[in-house]
C-alpha cells in the first residue's frame, strides 16, 4: 500500500515531494523487517513499468502520445528504490531489474521534447548514484548525456556522419529535435540554474531558460561521469570523441555561465 501511495502522491499536477520524504523512513523500516514481501512489491511495479515501456514502443517511439519515458512519479519511485535498497550489489532482487529498466529507457526511448531530455537526464543522475561505489560502466547514460548536449548546444554538425565517435544518435537533427536547440539570440543573457524537473515533467511551458538549465545539467553530468570512469582502461577511447564535441561547441553563442563550465569540463578530460 505504501508503494502505491508513493506513486499516487508524486503524480502531477500536484506532486507532494515533502510527503514522500516523510514516508521514506517508514518504508525503509518495513523493507528491513519484511525483505522478501517488500522486494516482491517493488518488482511488481517495475514489471508494470516495463510493460508500459513495451506498449509505448509498440505504438511508435516517435508518437507524441507514446509513453516511452518515465514521468515524475515513476522517476521518484526509481529514486526511492535507490534510497532503500543497496545499489552496489552485483546481483540484487530489486536493484538489478531496476538497473535494466533504466537502461532500457535510455537505450530505447526516442527524444521528442524537452520533457524527454529532462526525464533522461534524471535517469542519468540516478545511474550516477547507483554506480557511485561500484563504478560500473553505463554506456546508455554517457550516450544520452552526449546526445542531450548535441540537441541543446549550438554547433556546426549537420548530420550523424559528421559527429565524432560512433555512439548512436538516432534523433540528431530530426524534425522533432531541431526546435530543442538554444536560440542564441534569446539565451545569451540567461544564467544557468537548477532545472525545475517538477515543472518540466508536468508538461508546463518550456522556454529558453529551461534549455539553458538542461544544458548546464548535461555539462555537469558529463564531468561527473568522466570523474567516475577515469580509472577505466578504456577511458581515452570512451571520452576522446566527447572532448572533441565539447571543442566544437560554439562557445560565444552560449550564456557566460555555460561558457565557463564548458571550458572547465573540457580540461578535465586532459
Amino acid at each position: 500500500m505504501l508503494v502505491d501511495h508513493i506513486i499516487y502522491i508524486t503524480a502531477p499536477p500536484s506532486p507532494r515531494i515533502s510527503l514522500l520524504s516523510s514516508l521514506l523512513p517508514h518504508l525503509f523500516a518495513l523493507t528491513r523487517s519484511y525483505p522478501i514481501p517488500s522486494a516482491e512489491a517493488f518488482v511488481e511495479k517495475l514489471s508494470l513499468m516495463y510493460k508500459n515501456l513495451k506498449y509505448g514502443l509498440s505504438q511508435g517511439p516517435l508518437e507524441p502520445d507514446a509513453r516511452t519515458w518515465p514521468g515524475l512519479a515513476e522517476l521518484l519511485f526509481l529514486r526511492t528504490i535507490g534510497s532503500i535498497w543497496p545499489t552496489s550489489d552485483l546481483n540484487h532482487a530489486v536493484i538489478s531489474p531496476t538497473r535494466v529498466l533504466m537502461g532500457a529507457y535510455l537505450g530505447l526511448g526516442r527524444v521528442r521534447s524537452l520533457r524527454d531530455i529532462a526525464s533522461g537526464l534524471f535517469l542519468c543522475t540516478l545511474f550516477l548514484q547507483f554506480e557511485e561505489l561500484s563504478k560500473r560502466l553505463v554506456p546508455e547514460a554517457v550516450n544520452f548525456v552526449a546526445n542531450s548536449i548535441l540537441h541543446l548546444a549550438p554547433h556546426g554538425y549537420k548530420n550523424v556522419a559528421s559527429i565524432p565517435g560512433s555512439f548512436p544518435s538516432p534523433d540528431f537533427m530530426s524534425d522533432l529535435c531541431r526546435p530543442l536547440s538554444l536560440d542564441v539570440n534569446k539565451s545569451l543573457g540567461l544564467v544557468a540554474g537548477k532545472a525545475d524537473f517538477v515543472k518540466i515533467l508536468s508538461g508546463c511551458h518550456h522556454d529558453e531558460q529551461t534549455k539553458v538549465d538542461l544544458l548546464g545539467i548535461s555539462f555537469e553530468l558529463l564531468r561527473r561521469f568522466a570523474d567516475m570512469y577515469k580509472s577505466l582502461e578504456g577511458f581515452p577511447e570512451l571520452f576522446e570523441p566527447l572532448s572533441r564535441i565539447l571543442c566544437d561547441i560554439r562557445l560565444r553563442k552560449l550564456p557566460e555561465s555555460l561558457q565557463a563550465s564548458q571550458i572547465a569540463h573540457f580540461f578535465i578530460f586532459y
